[in-house]
This record gives C-alpha cells, sequence and structure tokens, in this order.
C-alpha cells in the first residue's frame, strides 16, 4: 500500500536549497517589483514639524517641579484642541489651501517629546509647499486657540517648520523588503507544492517509503544524465 507523501523540515531544507537560483530570482525580481511600484507610482511625501513648549501659568519663571508635572499631563489635553473642527477649520481658512477639517486631521498627527511638556505637530502632504504653509499656520492659530479653550496656561513656538520640508516618503527600503520577503514565501510556497504533487520516485528511499518495502538492488538508466538515472518511475 502506498504511503501518503511527507516532508519533514530537513527535506524541505533541502528542497529550498537545491532550487536555490529559483528561489533568488524571484525574491529579488518580488523585490525589484516592489521598489519600482513606490518609485514610479507611489507620490513622495513631505513632513513639516512645528514644535510647543507648553505651560499651566502665565508665568513660566515661576515654574516649580509640580508645575512642570502638570505641563506635561496638559499636553494630551492641547493635542486635542489642536486636532478639534475648531482649531482645524480655522487652519484651513488662515492657510488659503482648499482643505477640510477632516483632511487637515489625516495629515496631522502630535505627540509629546520624550514625555515632556514639549510636544512636536507633524503635517504630512504630497505639496511640501502646503505642509510649510500648513505648519506655519498651525504655529500663527494654535497657541491662541488652545489658551482662549484652556483660559489658563501658556503656549511657546520653540521651532517652526523650514521653508523646504524633508522628503519622508514613500519608504523605498520597507517596501522593498516586504516585496522580497513576499517573493521568497511565494516561491518556496510554490517549490513545495510541486514537490508534494510529484509522484516520481527518485531513489531507493522513496521506493521504501512509498511502498514499505525494502530494496533489494537498484540498476540505473544510462542512457540518461547521471541526475536522472535513478529516477524510476512515477507512483500513483
Amino acid at each position: 500500500m502506498i504511503r501518503d507523501k511527507e516532508i519533514d523540515l530537513v527535506q524541505l531544507l533541502q528542497i529550498i536549497w537545491s532550487n536555490i537560483i529559483l528561489v533568488a530570482v524571484i525574491t529579488v525580481l518580488s523585490g525589484a517589483a516592489g521598489f519600482a511600484i513606490t518609485y514610479f507610482f507611489i507620490p513622495p511625501e513631505y513632513t513639516a514639524r512645528v514644535s510647543m513648549y507648553v505651560f499651566n501659568k502665565q508665568t513660566p519663571q515661576e515654574a516649580t517641579i509640580s508645575d512642570i508635572d502638570m505641563s506635561v499631563k496638559l499636553v494630551g489635553t492641547y493635542i486635542v484642541i489642536l486636532k478639534s473642527d475648531t482649531v482645524l477649520s480655522e487652519v484651513a481658512s488662515e492657510s488659503g489651501l482648499n482643505y477640510t477639517a477632516e483632511q487637515l486631521r489625516k495629515m496631522i498627527t502630535a505627540s509629546s517629546v520624550n514625555n515632556t511638556e514639549v510636544f512636536q505637530v507633524n503635517i504630512v502632504s504630497k505639496n511640501p509647499k502646503d505642509a510649510y504653509i500648513l505648519a506655519d499656520t498651525i504655529a500663527k492659530v494654535a497657541p491662541k486657540e488652545i489658551i482662549r479653550v484652556v483660559k489658563a496656561g501658556s503656549v511657546e513656538i520653540i521651532d517652526k517648520s523650514e521653508k523646504d520640508p524633508p522628503k519622508t516618503g514613500p519608504a523605498f527600503l520597507k517596501i522593498t523588503i516586504i516585496g522580497a520577503f513576499l517573493g521568497f514565501v511565494l516561491s518556496v510556497g510554490i517549490i513545495f507544492i510541486a514537490q508534494m504533487l510529484d509522484k516520481t520516485v527518485k531513489d531507493e528511499k522513496d521506493l521504501a517509503d512509498y511502498f514499505g518495502l525494502p530494496v533489494l538492488g537498484a540498476v540505473p538508466n544510462m542512457k540518461k544524465s547521471k541526475s536522472e538515472a535513478y529516477r524510476y518511475g512515477r507512483y500513483s
């Protein structure tokens, strides 16, 4: 009776190694495809940054440790206010650009810097000029709006955006690596499936495994190439 075909980990590694050229080619082509798609079809992104300092009193000169701790806690509140419809709508209006508050919300991220009373606002846009204008507008609008809502404390601009924001996307290296990895997985999957569907008896071990009978002797086919000399046929 023919046994079910099984492949252990060692056999799988041997099969992959015997087809290493195919694996390498598919992996490289997939990585190159990921890079090409990113380069030709995904537009670049630019990030403008504004950093602000939060203080819970109007006069930072009187700061104490408790004041600084309170300022750190206020950062989260200030970020929520910054991303509110009221503030973003005013930013959209002041900037003179055709963005809605919802569109700006998707373009803006803000977070505390190393859990301090300083927070940074990042504006990502496919247009570097738009990113700069929006960052500059936020620097003008956000402090007064935050203070108006909170009615206490202060917000000071530390760093404004560069006029030519750096290109920060897309992540060519990351996408290329992902593409290469997917190519590797695909190539291994193809090889594994082909091996599972291959019913060719290649050596004496296959005969013993498939039929559960000992092999008493083997006569190679001398007319075939050396690599095919011990292929005995197929089983069903």
